[in-house]
This record gives structure tokens, sequence and C-alpha cells, in this order.
């Protein structure tokens, strides 16, 4: 499985899985003022009900541990259907490539000196569009279509809900690694 479309060899600097870097990101990029990236700080209904809704999309940061990685090599992830060539048009966009590096440099975290070096997690996003939930995930070629939600679902419904603790528990152990973050992009607080 090709981890980068072929004819494409730049590499992308880590950024931070960080709600603000991310909204700032998002918005610079075209994203409205009217969503943002918020912390979730667990699946539990209690911290759930503490998002705004609907949630959009998660974006789960995870550990590339050797469950993962045997997942991949063995063809255990769901593949696309279809490859989008729209995608390789916006990673070779210059604009957002700055936009990108500059909110790479705004984390708390260290940045590798180079974009190539092999780091220890991976971006997997999960977003409901047309009324289907979708992964979203680097490692493949093109969206993965998980099936249909109700008009009145977001990603963190019951089926939502039920996609993300499977890709988590496929791929790790959520319950005793802090290595699992998550973000959703949501309509903003009205203060």
């Amino acid at each position: 499985m090709n981890r980068i479309p072929e004819g494409y060899a730049d590499c992308w600097t880590p950024i931070e899985s960080n709600p603000e870097i991310f909204t700032e990101l998002a918005q610079n990029i075209g994203l409205s003022k009217s969503l943002v990236f918020e912390d979730i700080w667990g699946l539990d209904p209690d911290s759930i009900a503490l998002l705004s809704r609907p949630v959009l999309a998660v974006v789960l940061v995870f550990p590339t541990g050797e469950k993962y990685e045997q997942n991949v090599a063995a063809g255990n992830i769901e593949k696309p259907s279809t490859t989008d060539d729209n995608v390789i048009c916006l990673l070779l966009s210059p604009d957002l490539k700055d936009k990108y590096l500059k909110a790479a440099q705004d984390g708390d975290s260290t940045v590798p000196e180079n974009a190539a070096d092999e780091v220890d997690f991976h971006y997997t996003c999960f977003v409901k569009s047309n009324g289907h939930l979708y992964e979203l995930n680097g490692d493949l070629s093109g969206p993965v279509d998980l099936g249909r939600l109700n008009e009145d679902e977001d990603v963190l419904s019951g089926a939502g809900l039920g996609h993300i603790n499977r890709f988590m528990q496929a791929n790790g152990d959520p319950s005793s690694n802090i290595g699992f973050s998550m973000l959703a992009l949501a309509p903003k607080h009205e203060s």
C-alpha cells in the first residue's frame, strides 16, 4: 500500500493535535469562522455532552504501534473505492503548505528538524458528508465510505461512535494508552 501518492515525494512537518492550531489553520484555508475544533475528553456520554453539536468531524491522533502497522501491512484497514485527485492537487498547493508549516511551528511540541523523519503518531479523520460517514486516512488512497448516517445523526451518534471505537480497538488499546487524542469539528459556542 502506498503511503504517499505516486509522483508525490514531499513531506510535511507533523502538526500538534491542538484545537486552537487546527481551528486557525482550517479557517486560514477557508473553513467558516462559525466552526471550531474542540478537545474531546472521552467517548462516554458525559464527555460527549460537553461538545457543541452537531459534530461534523472527529480528528483522531494515535500512536502507530505494532498493531496499526500490522493492520496496514496486512491490508486489514478498509480500502477506499475511489481516489480523489483533488486531494493530491491540494497537497501540491504552495499556499496551503505555507499556511500548514506556520501552524506546525505554533504548537508546544518539538517539531522534527527533518519533515521526512518517522513519527510515532498518525491522524485519521471521521467525517459526515452527504448523509454518509467517511474515514479519511493518509495511509489509504482515498476516503472510505463507512455507511449512512440518518439526517439527525452526527459523527458522535451511535453509528459514528461505533466506527470510531472499533477503529481505536483494532489499532491499539485506547484505555491504557495516553497517546490517543481527539478533536471535534463543531459549531462555535455562542458567548
